[in-house]
């Protein structure tokens, strides 16, 4: 006689090792899912870069120079800071790597020193006092300062209705 067909049990509980039951999701042979999330750091939106341009022979730059030192170490790394000495064999790229950081824009220093502040692809140029307390109080403000390419073009429509 030929040995009878045994239909597969639906009920069918898995054994561990010792060959007692094992409940499922639990067995122990089977390397367990790592269940944790990456978590990856999210941008700040609100994060700004300060940058200074300025040359050591200019004497406004100067005597602002210390009390831009004074600004960085009370900073600390809240706010990064960025410096361009106007003979810096680099300066270019430099000013190039801050413009692709901004929307359309482009830096401009017309004299030394110049100071801005990148916000959300937006250069913000100081036109405050030169002391190291306004300076904090303008970096970490999110307003503040003013547009260059906003005035050039008021400037041009006065300079227009004038003519």
């Amino acid at each position: 006689m030929a040995p009878a067909k045994t239909k597969p049990s639906k009920n069918k509980t898995a054994k561990n090792s010792k060959g007692k039951p094992v409940k499922k999701g639990t067995d122990k042979t089977k390397p367990a899912k790592n269940k944790t999330k990456k978590v990856t750091p999210k941008k700040n939106k609100d994060k700004c870069t300060i940058v200074l341009v300025y040359a050591n022979w200019c004497t406004h730059c100067q005597h602002m120079k210390p009390q831009w030192d004074e600004m960085k170490n009370r900073l600390g790394m809240d706010i990064e800071t960025i410096e361009i000495e106007d003979s810096d064999f680099d300066k270019d790229m430099k000013i190039r790597d801050i413009d692709n950081k901004l929307n359309g824009e482009h830096i401009e220093v017309v004299g030394y020193p110049t100071m801005f502040k990148v916000h959300n692809g937006h250069a913000d140029y100081y036109g405050g006092s030169r002391t190291a307390s306004d300076m904090i109080t303008w970096a970490k403000s999110h307003k503040g300062g003013y547009v260059k390419s906003k005035i050039r073009a008021t400037n041009r429509s006065i300079r227009s209705k004038s003519q």
